[in-house]
């Protein structure tokens, strides 16, 4: 009776331990404070298009200052291969910094 059960119980652990392998938990992003940069012309930068998951490469085009509020006109492409243009106020999460949000970018300057 013993070895029954103990062979039950490592039957549900080899299971469990299946299943544990097959789901792959979500990696950490790490986090990338979007506060400490301020766009300039012609900056490269990396931003995500609203409804996005994933960032685009942009540059910056145009600034401007409203009130207290800052405006920088992007320049991406599209998934599709079309160029577009869009406003957005900073410093927002979805504008990052040349390689923040795009890891794999090579064209960013280093400091």
């Amino acid at each position: 009776m013993e070895k029954i059960l103990n062979y039950a119980c490592y039957q549900d652990c080899v299971k469990g331990s299946k299943v544990n392998k097959i789901v792959e938990l979500p990696k950490e992003v790490p986090k990338v404070n979007y506060l400490e940069w301020d766009p300039v012309l012609s900056a490269k930068c990396d931003y995500r298009p609203s409804g996005e998951k994933a960032f685009v490469p942009c540059t910056v085009k145009k600034l401007q200052k409203i009130g207290t509020l800052n405006f920088a006109s992007l320049e991406y492409q599209t998934t599709a291969g079309g160029v577009r243009e869009v406003n957005i106020q900073y410093p927002s999460k979805d504008l990052l910094e040349c390689g923040k949000g795009l890891k794999i970018r090579t064209d960013c300057l280093k400091k």
